[in-house]
């Protein structure tokens, strides 16, 4: 019975180990500006583009730009990624249509069945796998096939942004 119950601790603590270690090409959601430059040395990064005026009281965004990013040996049509004070927050990449599946199987091999089913990814679908505080969604539209990783240091920051605006829009009431 002991055994039992050991097996069964040993078998929780390695599904939620996976659930929360999200890892894609060595990015790691939270990582640095730096770590992610030592992994993608080509990347362009600049302070993201948003309302001046937020850029006072809001901490600084930057996105990182890489050239010819690759996943499941699929080359991406654009690909971004979002630091929010100096950590790794939210991934964006596009592919085209075709790349679809070769994607899906990809990340279905790595991180197991997503929560949205088993089924093919369609146009219109978008597929998600959960890790701790991050989710990675898959989504086809007709012409791109889309790579969103958002995490709740992303999350957190549009909120202070959402906050700021609402405090910018009642001030000038």
């Amino acid at each position: 019975m002991k055994a039992i119950f050991l097996l069964t601790l040993l078998a929780l603590h390695l599904s939620t180990a996976s659930a929360a270690d999200f890892e894609i090409k060595g990015l790691r959601i939270g990582m640095s500006e730096s770590d992610f430059k030592k992994i993608n040395p080509k990347a362009k990064c600049e302070i993201s583009p948003r309302d001046p005026e937020l850029r006072k009281t809001l901490p600084i965004r930057r996105m990182c730009i890489v050239q010819k990013y690759t996943l499941a040996a699929k080359e991406s049509y654009d690909a971004q990624f979002l630091f929010y004070e100096d950590r790794l927050g939210a991934i964006n990449l596009a592919f085209r249509d075709i790349n679809a599946d070769d994607l899906e199987s990809a990340f279905k091999e790595k991180y197991g069945s997503s929560s949205g089913g088993g089924s093919t990814l369609k146009s219109g679908d978008t597929q998600e796998w959960r890790f701790g505080n991050s989710e990675l969604r898959l989504a086809q539209d007709n012409r791109l096939t889309f790579v969103f990783v958002n995490s709740e240091i992303s999350e957190l920051w549009a909120a202070k942004m959402k906050q700021l605006k609402v405090k910018q829009l009642r001030a000038d009431m």
